[in-house]
C-alpha cells in the first residue's frame, strides 16, 4: 500500500460553478491527504481529482509524507480514511484574497505573426556577440543603456522590433530555450517610446545596501515570469501598462506561476530541447494597469518572494545536477529531496557557500537525511573547531571518497568469494 502523503494546496473554483469545499470563497488553501507512491503521483492524482471536482488546483506550497509531520488528532482521524482516489479534507479551508488577473497561456512561435507591434527585449549578457548581429540588421533597435563603451553595450538590453523575413528574427527562434536570451512583447509604442518606458525599468531600488537602484533584469525570462507574482502590483502595473501582452520563452528553470493552461509544464528534469518553440503568453486585466503611479521600488515584502522564488530554482538546479552526477542511478525525487534538505543541514554546520550545500547535498543522497548522526566520521569533519567550513567541507568529500573506496573492496572480495 502506498505511503499517505499531506499537501497544502491553493484551490479556485471554476467560473459558475460552486466549490465543493463549500462556502463562499473561490480560493482557498487547504490542507488534503492522499496516498501515493511519490511526489509526482501525489500531484497528479490531486489535480485529476481537484478537476472532478469542478476546481483548480493552482499550486501545491508544500508537501510531506504522513510519517514526517508532526503527530495530531487531526492527522490520525484523517489518516483513517485516506485512500488513493480521493482526497481528504484535513482542516477547514482557509480563504484566500483573490489576486489581479494574470492569464498564462502557452502557444508556440509559428502563432506570432511578426507585424509593428511584436517586438524582443533582447539580453546581450546571455546573448555574446549580440551588438554585431543587430549592427547587421536592417530592425529598427534601440540600447536601453547610454553608454557608448563597448564592453558595456555587449552586456546591454536591446529593443527589436521583429521582422520575419530579418536573419535576426531567425536567429532568434533558433537560440537554445536554456539560454534566457530574451523576451518578446506587444505593444503600439514606437521605437523611441518604447526604450523610454522600458529604460525606467531597468534599475530599480531595493531594500538591501544603499539606496543606489539595482539592476533589474526583466528581460530575462525567469525573471520576468517571477515578477508577475513578485513586484509590488502598482509597479507591475505601471511596467505592463503601455503593452498589450509579454511572450516568454519556455525553459526547464522557468517557474509559470499559474501553468493549468500549460500543457505538461516543464520542469528543472526537463530537456531543454522539450521546450524548444514552446512560449508562454501573459495577458492581464485592465484593473492591474490601472493604478497609480507610486515610485518604483521593490519593498521588502517583494524582494522576500523574488528571494524564495530564487532559492527555490536554486534548489532546483541542485537537484538536478545531483541527478545528472549520478548518472540516473538515483529517481529525481530522491535528488530533490536531497537538494531540499542540504541548506538547512548545512547552515547547521555554518556552511553557505554553493559548493559547501553541493557537498552536503551529495551526502544526504548517498547516507540518507541526518547521516552525520549515523557515522561518527562524518560528524567529527562537520564540527571540526579547528578548521574554517570550506576546509571542513573538503574534510566531509575526502570521508565520503573513503567510503565510496571501502564499499568497492568489499564489493571485489565478495565477488572473489
Amino acid at each position: 500500500m502506498h505511503p499517505i502523503w499531506i499537501a497544502d494546496c491553493e484551490l479556485s473554483a471554476l467560473e459558475g460553478a460552486q466549490p465543493f469545499w463549500g462556502g463562499e470563497h473561490g480560493k482557498v488553501l487547504v490542507q488534503l491527504m492522499l496516498r501515493a507512491a511519490d511526489r509526482h503521483e501525489l500531484e497528479t492524482a490531486l489535480r485529476a481529482s481537484v478537476t472532478a471536482g469542478q476546481a483548480q488546483l493552482s499550486k501545491v506550497r508544500s508537501a510531506q509524507l504522513l510519517s514526517k509531520a508532526p503527530p495530531s488528532t487531526a492527522l490520525t482521524a484523517a489518516a483513517a480514511r485516506a485512500d488513493a482516489l480521493r482526497p481528504v479534507l484535513v482542516a477547514e479551508p482557509i480563504p484566500l484574497a483573490s489576486s489581479v488577473p494574470v492569464c498564462f497561456e502557452e502557444v508556440n512561435w509559428d502563432a506570432l505573426e511578426p507585424n509593428r507591434e511584436l517586438w524582443a527585449v533582447l539580453d546581450g549578457v546571455n546573448w555574446p556577440g549580440l551588438p554585431q548581429l543587430i549592427a547587421g540588421s536592417r530592425l529598427e533597435t534601440a540600447c536601453l543603456y547610454t553608454t557608448q563603451d563597448p564592453d558595456k553595450l555587449a552586456a546591454a538590453p536591446w529593443i527589436v522590433r521583429l521582422d520575419r523575413l530579418d536573419p535576426l528574427y531567425s536567429e532568434l527562434r533558433k537560440r537554445p530555450p536554456q539560454e534566457h536570451s530574451g523576451i518578446l512583447l506587444k505593444t503600439r509604442l514606437g521605437t523611441e517610446e518604447l526604450r523610454r518606458h522600458l529604460r525606467r525599468f531597468t534599475m530599480l531600488p531595493t531594500p538591501i545596501g544603499t539606496a543606489v537602484p539595482q539592476y533589474f533584469r526583466f528581460y530575462d525570462p525567469r525573471v520576468l515570469l517571477d515578477s508577475t507574482v513578485a513586484l509590488p502590483s502598482a509597479v507591475l502595473g505601471q511596467l505592463l501598462r503601455p503593452l498589450n501582452s509579454l511572450i516568454v520563452p519556455l525553459s526547464p528553470q522557468c517557474i509559470v506561476p499559474d501553468p493549468s493552461r500549460i500543457a505538461e509544464p516543464p520542469s528543472i528534469f526537463s530537456a531543454p530541447d522539450n521546450c524548444r518553440n514552446r512560449l508562454v503568453q501573459v495577458t492581464w486585466d485592465t484593473a492591474l494597469t490601472d493604478c497609480p503611479n507610486e515610485p518604483l521600488r521593490i519593498d521588502e515584502e517583494s524582494f522576500e518572494k523574488f528571494g524564495r522564488l530564487h532559492r527555490d530554482r536554486a534548489v532546483a538546479k541542485l537537484a538536478l545536477f545531483l541527478h545528472s552526477s549520478q548518472q540516473e542511478a538515483r529517481s529525481q525525487d530522491d535528488c530533490l529531496r536531497a537538494a531540499v534538505q542540504a541548506p538547512a543541514a548545512a547552515a547547521r554546520f555554518g556552511m553557505s557557500s554553493k559548493k559547501q550545500i553541493t557537498a552536503i547535498a551529495r551526502a544526504i543522497l548517498k547516507f540518507g537525511s541526518a547521516f552525520w548522526e549515523r557515522h561518527s566520521e562524518a560528524h567529527t569533519a562537520l564540527i571540526d573547531p579547528d578548521k574554517l567550513p570550506w576546509q571542513r567541507k573538503n574534510s566531509l568529500q575526502e570521508w565520503m571518497s573513503r567510503m565510496d573506496q571501502e564499499q568497492l573492496l568489499r564489493d571485489v572480495a565478495g565477488g572473489e568469494r
